[in-house]
């Protein structure tokens, strides 16, 4: 069965809420279990390269969890785009492409017999990623961009992304303070040079071509630029517009998620505050502190994903808490198929979209 045929988890394997269950109670013990058969191979050392024994149960947890939300949410796209990311992340700091044929034999073995009623479809589903190891692997490499990337701006980008992942950051604001010498590119520089240039940087660090690091070095840069052009004007006080990003914690790779979606953020509050809106960027986990009953208010959520969908809803249940009238817009990851997330809010996936609603409200 090809990917592209596939949009949910359940035209794969059967479903059900039972299921998700025992798997969930499955999990601490097979990973041991799983770690445990890992760690007596005689090639562990070859197979890990230099990683760590916590790293190990890192991969394992994460694998696991993957797995987990992709049955939760009965989202197949969620499932082969995370551990694409993974697989590719672990194999970048030197794993072995023949460990995961291992320790999948060991899923493979260990799961059944710690779920026994859904046994053969737990099965099938590591028979799958096993099957098609090498095209999960290469999976984000073949996704088309979530953001446009502007032929006629194509050599500026490359040259700003090396300036990027060399971290110098005086070459990147020179060129950028040069872009904005037109001050009708203004608009321009967030859409067409920052969206694409963070989502390459972020692809680059998933897809194995640039460590953490050095993704989180150009990432820096980028943070210092965007704060750096920044234009305070005045503002209907009567508005307010909140760019609100969720942490994700505990996966590999959560460093460069949350700063990538910190500065998604960033750049979308900086466009509405180019355009006049009274707009701030916070941590989700600030919202505590924040005034959401303004006249008109708007909550736009950065970074929402199955990973952290019920901090999420909580965030949400705080907001109302204060205001019964703001409303929330969704930038999502992977959740089309949750049922009640739009009862929740507006789900988006153009800033450009969402500019028009909020000036046209």
């Amino acid at each position: 069965m090809q990917f592209s045929n596939i949009k949910k988890l359940s035209e794969l394997i059967d479903i059900s809420a039972d299921l998700t269950n025992i798997f969930k109670e499955a999990i601490p013990k097979s990973i041991s279990i799983v770690k445990s058969e890992i760690l007596s191979n005689p090639k562990l050392y070859y197979l890990i390269g230099n990683n760590s024994i916590k790293f190990l149960e890192d991969l394992l947890e994460n694998e696991s969890r993957i797995i987990l939300k992709s049955i939760e949410v009965d989202n197949f796209k969620f499932l082969i785009k995370n551990l694409s990311r993974l697989y590719s992340i672990c194999i970048k700091r030197g794993f072995q492409r023949d460990f995961f044929k291992i320790e999948n034999f060991s899923w493979n073995n260990t799961l059944p017999s710690n779920m026994i009623r859904y046994g053969e479809e737990i099965k099938k589903l590591y028979s799958f990623i096993n099957q098609n190891f090498e095209n999960i692997v290469c999976y984000l490499d073949l996704c088309p961009p979530e953001y446009d990337y502007p032929k006629e701006y194509e050599e500026f980008i490359r040259n700003y992304l090396i300036r990027l992942l060399e971290g110098d950051n005086s070459e990147a604001e020179i060129l950028i303070k040069t872009f904005l010498v037109d001050d009708e590119r203004r608009q321009k520089v967030y859409y067409s040079i920052f969206y694409p240039s963070i989502y390459m940087i972020r692809r680059l660090y998933e897809t194995g071509f640039i460590d953490e690091e050095e993704a989180y070095l150009a990432f820096s840069v980028v943070n210092k630029i965007v704060s750096s052009i920044y234009i305070k004007k005045l503002f209907d006080k009567s508005f307010k517009c909140f760019s609100i990003y969720v942490p994700t914690d505990n996966i590999i790779g959560e460093r460069i998620t949350n700063f990538y979606n910190k500065l998604e953020s960033q750049i979308f509050s900086d466009i509405l505050s180019w355009h006049g809106i009274n707009s701030l960027s916070i941590n989700a986990k600030e919202i505590i502190n924040q005034n959401f009953t303004y006249e008109n208010c708007s909550a736009f959520f950065w970074g929402v994903s199955p990973f952290n969908l019920q901090d999420f809803k909580h965030f949400v249940e705080i907001i109302r808490a204060k205001s019964s009238t703001c409303r929330i817009f969704i930038f999502s990851e992977d959740l089309e198929y949750v049922k009640d997330l739009r009862d929740i809010g507006v789900l988006i996936n153009d800033p450009k979209e969402s500019l028009e609603v909020i000036k046209n409200v």
